[in-house]
């Protein structure tokens, strides 16, 4: 007798989903793009409701994560909505000292000289594993303590339209 493969779930552009942060509270995000398996992610501020209501709140986190968390089922997808919209996030890449820096936009279709002080205002790419991402989200909401190195977490959602007082 043979043993049935698991069914993968396959995550796409607009699926709204779940991610626990302790046994009784959720927080929920969208996939708002893709890019080859990396997935531009939102987390919103609100926990309960509707997700008609949850998605319409504000944004408060923001990552690039890779598909795992719904691949296995960690991260249920609740709904399929159009996505919300964002700004679209530009990526430092390059070296002032080299005078090279430019600009990225996330699926790097788009790359554009930029001025040293254009830059400051944006920030390098940070491809996350969900865990990460799911660590700030409790950190946000009170469950486990705020690190600096998740600030990128913060700083993307501020980008996309997020809310910086929603972010901690």
């Amino acid at each position: 007798m043979t043993e049935a493969k698991a069914k993968r779930i396959r995550a796409r552009v607009g699926d709204v989903f779940e991610v626990p942060l302790s046994a009784e509270q959720r927080v929920y995000g969208q996939i708002v793009d893709q890019a080859d398996r990396q997935f531009l992610v939102v987390l919103f501020r609100l926990t309960t409701g509707a997700v008609e209501d949850i998605v319409r709140s504000r944004i408060a986190l923001g990552g690039i994560v890779f598909d795992a968390k719904w691949r296995n089922g960690d991260w249920p997808i609740v709904a399929k909505l159009p996505p919300v919209t964002v700004r679209p996030p530009w990526f430092v890449v390059g070296d002032e000292g080299l005078r090279n820096v430019r600009l990225v936009n996330f699926d790097s279709s788009v790359t554009r000289e930029a001025s040293a002080r254009e830059a400051a205002g944006h920030h390098h790419r940070h491809i996350s594993y969900p865990m990460a991402l799911q660590w700030a989200a409790e950190a946000l909401h009170g469950h486990r303590e705020w690190m600096t190195n998740l600030d990128h977490f913060r700083d993307l959602g501020i980008e996309l339209g997020g809310d910086s007082q929603a972010c901690g």
